[in-house]
């Protein structure tokens, strides 16, 4: 390994590494570390191979969605590829030219591969990806229905999630397994991914009215507008869904959906005061994170996106010589979404014996879940 230098900027310390074992491109490479040693005025930079880094917009790096699985994948990337990572996860909610600086940095540190999870990521990586040419960007969870973009830039990778066609699935088993005819969801923010989530749920739901003849009640998201749905108004804060949650089940939901990252935890944590509740997962299967260990008896299903081998696909991707701008919509047809096993808890034959034809139908676009008509 090659001797080490480090030096301090206004905003990030890094520490500068020779990796493990040669990668495609040659840049400086900068690794974000928590230390405080100073730079003599002497001190060079050497070069080394690029870095794989990852920023995230929000939730954090283990939210038990989209940013923890991506950033799994970048972790496998230097075991598995040599390579030397560097990471950063922004407070939700930042801006643009926020986010957009940190992505510069990330590119004159020596970031060759850039790993951006988000919708708020998508306008800063592709005008950084149109600037940096020499640079190769994934953009991933990016809204599935919006990408829009007039020339996408030939060093980006856009990796996005039908996760309306899952949520529906979700939707539907949740009316069938309910006792009270009331169930529930609610959203951290309303961004493009969480609003199709809502929206599929509801859409599962009122099939599940269609096919039974039943008027089985969504709270939260009691409208097709979103004008008056449930927003927690954080990506973080068990205790806010926590509150989301008791409320909707003292009004006798008893079954509920939280599209709010690791937040939505905290749905669980409130089912432990009312018997015979049930929560559904987002992004991952809840029922193999240790979070959820106190509550999972109550987890009846997740909602999954298929995220950390696909973008350890596209990070070795792009680390060879044959990375393109591709393209990738993850949807049940292609398994890239999908409803969980069942579990712990049962599914209602009234759901197991539609599951076939709802997916078909979904599939087909017989049954809109996203709420828009695409």
């Amino acid at each position: 390994m090659s001797r080490t230098s480090l030096r301090r900027s206004r905003t990030l310390v890094t520490v500068m590494f020779s990796s493990k074992a040669a990668a495609a491109l040659l840049l400086p490479t900068l690794f974000l570390t928590g230390c405080s040693a100073e730079l003599t005025p002497s001190a060079k930079v050497t070069p080394a191979p690029t870095d794989v880094c990852i920023i995230t917009d929000g939730g954090g790096l283990e939210d038990g969605g989209a940013n923890e699985s991506s950033y799994s994948a970048v972790k496998q990337a230097v075991v598995s590829l040599g390579v030397e990572k560097q990471q950063y996860s922004a407070r939700p909610r930042r801006t643009a030219e926020f986010l957009t600086r940190k992505l510069e940095q990330f590119v004159s540190g020596g970031c060759g591969v850039i790993v951006a999870v988000g919708t708020d990521l998508r306008a800063p990586v592709i005008r950084t990806a149109r600037e940096n040419t020499a640079n190769r960007f994934i953009l991933v969870d990016d809204a599935p229905y919006a990408l829009e973009i007039d020339s996408v830039p030939s060093n980006l990778a856009h990796i996005a999630y039908s996760v309306d066609q899952a949520s529906a699935l979700a939707g539907y088993l949740a009316a069938a397994a309910s006792k009270t005819q009331v169930v529930a969801t609610f959203g951290s923010f309303p961004t493009p991914n969480v609003l199709a989530a809502m929206h599929g749920f509801r859409a599962g739901v009122s099939r599940y009215n269609e096919d039974h003849g039943t008027d089985v009640q969504v709270l939260g998201a009691t409208d097709a507008t979103a004008s008056d749905w449930t927003f927690i108004r954080s990506e973080t804060s068990t205790l806010a869904a926590y509150r989301a949650s008791t409320g909707f089940f003292a009004a006798t939901a008893d079954v509920i959906y939280p599209v709010a990252s690791v937040a939505g935890f905290g749905a669980g944590k409130a089912s432990l005061k009312f018997p015979g509740v049930m929560v559904i997962g987002g992004d991952r299967d809840w029922s193999t994170e240790a979070a959820t260990a106190d509550w999972k008896q109550n987890l009846i299903a997740s909602v999954q996106k298929q995220v950390s081998q696909r973008v350890f696909q596209a990070i070795e991707s792009a680390l060879g010589p044959d990375f393109s701008n591709t393209e990738y919509l993850g949807t049940l047809e292609n398994e890239g979404v999908n409803l969980t096993a069942e579990g712990s808890i049962g599914y209602p034959s009234e759901f197991t014996a539609n599951l076939g034809r709802l997916t078909r139908d979904i599939i087909a676009g017989r049954l809109v879940t996203n709420g828009t008509g695409n």
